[in-house]
């Protein structure tokens, strides 16, 4: 038989944790596997232009799904266990489970109206190994952002916990700027890794704005008389040249990129995160900005602001684990987005 899609899947996956342990997503698959007897054809078959098995990314969508909608709940990487609601569903809905069922609970309902095109095939699995074949930067950023969720679980652990001791949302807070932080730190390594590529090829096309980079007379003189290495001149120029620019807001992101790539770069990675779904559903490039400035906005607010409520005077804006695994979420397939976009084109 086809693998299941991940609706199909959410009861079952639903139901082996109605022994209130807690399953972790490796042995889910091997379950799932033996429930729906897949062969290890079917098992084997991968995403289209990826290396990621088809049934990993189904059980993936299928528990992040119902953690969204509160019926499972992650204790560590990889690690879910069910709820209250999720023993009160199962019990509601003998049969199936799906999208319009999850939709009666507002936290589902808010995750999809914020995350409107991070639908299934367009967001890597956050509890997935990284891809050692990934560029170099992005496989580090993804690293980064393992341990930003390992602090978040922890949060969410003190707060099961009752400690009072302090506030652990500020846990949250910091974990939310770590995060934007390792988004942008990529974005600039990513473009001087990829400037200091086409530098190093005389056959690779060049950007217009890549033509118009400029080096110093001495910068010029190590490379040519000093017979120093291009790549180690022009990356340290180029460090410091976008080390002191920003790139939290869209439009930075695209403007930095133009220098090693000519896409139209939201554009493409709409059309990416997009994939495979069709009509109102499908994410739009305004979409795409509005979060990434919502989230931006956010850091600037916890940073320069203590996070104060501005509509309340003494008060903190709310702020959740799951608020920030969201954010983690989203930059994570946003880079991920943005290098199949210029990977996948020419300059």
């Amino acid at each position: 038989m086809a693998i299941p899609d991940y609706e199909t899947l959410m009861r079952p996956i639903l139901q082996l944790h109605a022994d209130n342990q807690e399953h972790a997503r490796s042995v889910i698959v091997t379950k799932v596997a033996e429930i729906f007897q897949l062969t290890e054809a079917e098992l084997a078959e991968t995403l289209p232009k990826s290396k990621r098995r088809l049934i990993d990314d189904r059980v993936h969508w299928a528990i992040l799904y119902m953690v969204k909608a509160v019926l499972l709940v992650r204790t560590g990487r990889g690690i879910t266990q069910i709820t209250d609601r999720g023993h009160t569903v199962l019990a509601q809905y003998p049969s199936a489970l799906n999208d319009s069922i999850l939709l009666q609970f507002p936290e589902f309902k808010e995750f999809k109206q914020r995350n409107r095109g991070s639908l299934e095939n367009t967001v890597p699995d956050p509890t997935a190994e990284v891809d050692n074949h990934a560029p170099a930067a992005l496989q580090t950023f993804r690293e980064n952002l393992e341990r930003t969720r390992a602090f978040v679980y922890g949060g969410n652990r003190l707060k099961e916990l009752g400690v009072t001791a302090f506030d652990v949302d500020e846990l949250f807070r910091g974990a939310w700027i770590q995060a934007v932080a390792y988004h942008e730190q990529w974005v600039k390594q990513e473009i001087v890794d990829r400037a200091v590529a086409i530098a190093e090829d005389s056959t690779r096309p060049r950007p217009a704005k890549f033509q118009k980079l400029k080096i110093s007379v001495a910068q010029f003189e190590k490379i040519h008389h000093d017979r120093q290495s291009i790549a180690k001149i022009f990356r340290a120029h180029l460090e410091d040249h976008f080390g002191r620019e920003s790139f939290l807001r869209p439009s930075q992101i695209k403007e930095g990129f133009a220098h090693v790539s000519s896409i139209d770069l939201w554009q493409e990675v709409a059309s990416i995160r997009s994939a495979g779904v069709a009509g109102d559903a499908a994410v739009k490039v305004p979409e795409l900005h509005a979060r990434l400035n919502e989230i931006a906005e956010r850091r600037n607010q916890i940073a320069h602001a203590a996070d104060h409520d501005p509509q309340s005077a003494g008060r903190l804006l709310p702020i959740s684990g799951e608020d920030v695994l969201d954010v983690i979420d989203w930059l994570d397939a946003n880079a991920v987005a943005i290098v199949q976009a210029i990977d996948g084109h020419h300059a």
